[in-house]
Order: C-alpha cells, then structure tokens, then sequence
C-alpha cells in the first residue's frame, strides 16, 4: 500500500530507502516465521518421529532466530537439515540488520543534500541586508535536518519495535484457539463421556449429558468464544494493523461542492416572492 503511495506521487528516494528494506525486514523475521508455520502444517511428523525426530517448537526457533543464530539442533530441524536450516536463518537474520541502517541513514542524507542545493540556490538571489546578518541561512539549515534526523530515527524505531510488539499482540488469538481447545475437552470430558460412563442403561444420564454439553458447546464455543475472538481481531486489526500505513501528513480532505465549481455568473437563483 505505501509502496504504491510512493510511485504515485513519484517519491523513488522513500521507495528504495523505506519501503523496500521495511519489506526486506518484515519478510526476513516475521514472514519466515509465517512460512515456518505453513511448513510444520504440512510434515508428516509421525514418519519422523519414528527416526527420533521431533517436532521442534516454533517459539524457541524464533528466539534462537535472533539470540543464538546457528543454534538449531540436529533432531529439531523442521526442513532440508540443521545445517540448511541454521544457513538459512543467518542469511534472514544479516539481511535483517542491514535493512535498519538502510532505513535509518540515506534519507537524511538524501534531504540533507537536497536542502544544501536549495539554500545555495537561494543564497545566490539573497540581498545585501541578509549578508551582513548572523547567517540565518546556517542556523535554519541545521535546524530542519536534525528535525529530519529525528523524525526518520522515531521512525525507525517505531517500526522495528512495532514489527515485535504487533506480532507478540497478534499470538492473543493463538492463545484464544488453544483455550478454545482446552475447553472443548472439558465439555467433552465431563458433559459428555462421564454422564454416558454414569448411566446404567436408562438413558436420562445420556439424555441430560447430552443437553449440557449442546447448551455449553453452543452457548460459550459458538457464541461466547467465536465473539471474542472477532472482537480481539477487529481490536489488533484497527490498532496493530493500520498504524502500519496511516499518516497525518497527506492531503486535506476537501468534499464536493457544487457552488464553489460553478462561476457564479453561471448560478440561476430565483427570485423570493413576497
């Protein structure tokens, strides 16, 4: 989205120095990680489980992506082998880390350089009065690129912290389907199978278990669990997920009105009766 932004307005330094390392950082940590969870779907683990191979835990991967690189043991890889894996994450991880100064350092250079070229240009054309001043030419020079310094390090920062943050928020649904889990066993377990273990051929055990297991499964799985999970996803979508593209610097909003686009020599206006 902001990549098209960019083309439409023509603003190339923004395209090659913003959106494409934020991609490049994106992709490498948290899209690998994506793939990483496509991958584990699709495994046959039981076959390799039989060679003592066990399914290596996504959490820890990710924390040795970043903190122990090279560290995947030879019985948790997840593809290829140990050693592909653990190239392959050092190769993500380095791509990573030169993505940031990428974001950080060339467009303050870039609009460092172009503001020099303006006030030299203005310089040439100032009057004599602005000469013999204390060179406000300087003070205001310097002043506008430590604010351009400033702003691209917030921003920097605000989006290498934000990538971890949104996508640390983005588990609360992880956590919801896993507790989704934990309490469809408990009806299961306790509504369903201890009243048919109970019952001694009449069948109301079965009867009233299986009516508090419908009116639990329906009423807290289907309804309670399904509205919680849309409202914590509406929540990290309008939160996590948007402040990814907005900013307050565009263009006003200016709505359509008629009046101010025809000349008013062209307006017909009838005449009040009295």
């Amino acid at each position: 989205y902001m990549g098209s932004n960019h083309l439409h307005f023509g603003d190339t330094k923004h395209i090659w120095f913003g959106w494409l390392p934020e991609m490049v950082f994106l992709l490498a940590t948290f899209g690998y990680m994506d793939v990483m969870i496509i991958v584990k779907w699709c495994v046959d683990w039981s076959k390799r489980m039989e060679l003592d191979l066990s399914p290596p835990s996504l959490l820890e991967t990710m924390t040795g992506f970043f903190l122990s690189p090279g560290s995947v043991e030879p019985t948790q890889y997840l593809y290829g082998s140990a050693a592909t894996q653990n190239g392959v994450q050092i190769f993500l991880l380095l791509c990573a880390l030169v993505a940031v100064p990428m974001m950080l350092i060339p467009i303050p250079v870039i609009e460092y350089r172009h503001m020099q070229h303006n006030y030299s240009t203005l310089g040439e054309h100032k009057d004599e009065e602005d000469e013999a001043g204390e060179n406000p030419v300087d003070d205001e020079e310097g002043t506008d690129f430590s604010e351009i310094v400033i702003k691209q390090v917030i921003h920097t920062i605000e989006f290498v912290l934000g990538c971890v943050s949104n996508t640390a928020s983005y588990l609360r649904l992880w956590a919801l389907s896993l507790a989704h889990a934990q309490l469809s066993e408990v009806f299961w377990n306790f509504a369903w199978m201890m009243p048919l273990e109970m019952d001694t051929g009449s069948g109301v055990m079965v009867f009233i278990g299986w009516a508090v297991w419908f009116v639990a499964t329906v009423g807290v799985l289907g309804i309670m669990e399904s509205l919680s999970a849309f409202l914590h996803a509406l929540r990290l979508h309008w939160v996590e997920f948007q402040n990814k593209f907005y900013y307050g610097d565009g263009s006003q909003f200016i709505p359509y009105d008629h009046a101010a686009l025809v000349p008013k020599e062209h307006l017909y206006l009838r005449p009040v009766e009295d």
